[in-house]
């Protein structure tokens, strides 16, 4: 596999590129050998932008100057002068990058299963991704997946764009917000669950009304209530109006609906909608946020709905990721979570694995008497990988308005 990489990168800086873009050559997948000269190589093309090849007796002496001991300067002779003898076709190059690509994650598995290092959750993830490249037979198929590769990605880059704070999307009420590290980003996929009559949308409503009042645009696919529902209730939590106050002076309502960005608060009805009409609309409308409300009800191919579930949740997922918006979904939560204040992943009602499997973070929202008559509800994390706060807190609701508040 070796050969024919390093001789596509000697013969043509294109190649060279191609390949650098999907192999990370760090890996112990790769000999020291090939690291180095695949390193050497970068630092020809670099040095001389213009050059589209590289001459292998200027390499080898750059080798040389670098490398003191015969043997090994030795060892990374003969390693050159194969891979000049094993030229390539440009398929070939495509297919020879696939190959590595494949064995780079089969790899990773194996280490993980070996060691015992992974989490339950990444060996699974590492198992879907051998699969998936093991079903491809062109390289073509990794870019149609929307697969992204990060390979030679500059750490101090990555690390200053993932804590600039005008990525970060505000999660309302604050003290969700502030158990989520300052908030959410495009491609996370935030599920909110809890059983019926727990204000479930009024939590996502108070979410995307919070965010387009920081100025971002949302999309609430609604495929369970009437989108006329949602229309004002979201203008409630806009305006500060009840449903009543709204229907007696719609225009003022409006008004300051608006003043709040409320402009950018979109409802579109879902019939009850598939994956790709909720990617064409994101399409359309180019938001930062979509709620999908609600999973189980998403139209998707499944023999029962336990795969339904799993299915709509991790198609949610994947389009959050490939259309770059904060996701939101909204599901229900079983008999299990009857009267109960703090909920954990078991309580998603009829997929307490598929869902948990797709979020970055679950929020349940738990009721019981006693809440309800405090005008209360329990925020439970039971998942939380942006930030890896597991707590449970109790926050205010404001039915009338759509609000969540912090106590």
């Amino acid at each position: 596999m070796e050969l024919p990489l390093l001789s596509c990168s000697l013969n043509s800086r294109q190649d060279y590129e191609l390949i650098r873009s999907y192999i990370d050559i760090k890996l112990n997948t790769y000999s020291k050998e090939f690291q180095v000269v695949m390193s050497k190589v970068g630092d020809y093309y670099t040095r001389d932008p213009d050059t589209q090849h590289v001459l292998p007796d200027v390499l080898m002496a750059q080798i040389s100057e670098s490398i003191r001991n015969p043997k090994h300067v030795a060892l990374f002779g003969t390693l050159v002068a194969d891979a000049v003898s094993a030229a390539a076709s440009a398929p070939n190059v495509r297919a020879a990058v696939l190959m590595a690509k494949q064995q780079e994650v089969s790899d990773k598995l194996a280490q993980a299963l070996t060691t015992g290092h992974g989490t339950t959750q990444a060996v699974d993830e590492l198992i879907e991704e051998v699969k998936r490249l093991r079903s491809m037979t062109a390289l073509e198929e990794i870019e149609e997946a929307g697969m992204e590769v990060f390979a030679d990605v500059s750490l101090r880059d990555l690390i200053m764009r993932e804590s600039d704070p005008t990525n970060l999307i505000k999660v309302y009420p604050q003290s969700l917000n502030d158990r989520l590290d300052g908030g959410a980003k495009r491609g996370h996929h935030i599920v909110v669950y809890g059983r019926p009559e727990s204000m479930k949308t009024g939590t996502v409503i108070n979410i995307g009304a919070g965010a387009v009042r920081q100025g971002f645009r949302v999309l609430h696919f609604i495929n369970e209530d009437r989108p006329e529902d949602i229309i004002v209730r979201k203008t409630s939590n806009l305006s500060g109006l009840t449903k009543h106050q709204i229907y007696n002076d719609p225009e003022r309502a409006e008004r300051i609906s608006y003043d709040n960005g409320g402009q950018n608060y979109i409802v579109i009805s879902a019939k009850p909608g598939s994956l790709q009409e909720i990617e064409n609309e994101i399409e359309r409308y180019e938001p930062d946020v979509i709620i999908v409300d609600q999973l189980r009800n998403i139209k998707v191919k499944a023999d029962n709905r336990v795969n339904q579930l799993e299915y709509a949740a991790t198609g949610v997922r994947n389009i959050g990721k490939k259309c770059n918006v904060l996701a939101i979904s909204v599901t229900q939560a079983g008999d299990s979570a009857e009267g109960k204040a703090v909920l954990d992943m078991g309580d998603v009602d009829y997929s307490n694995t598929g869902i948990p499997a797709q979020a970055d973070v679950m929020i349940g929202v738990g009721v019981t008497p006693a809440l309800e008559a405090e005008g209360r509800r329990m925020f439970s994390l039971p998942k939380n990988k942006v930030s890896g706060n597991h707590d449970s807190f109790p926050v205010n609701v404001v039915p009338p308005l759509s609000r969540v508040k912090n106590v």
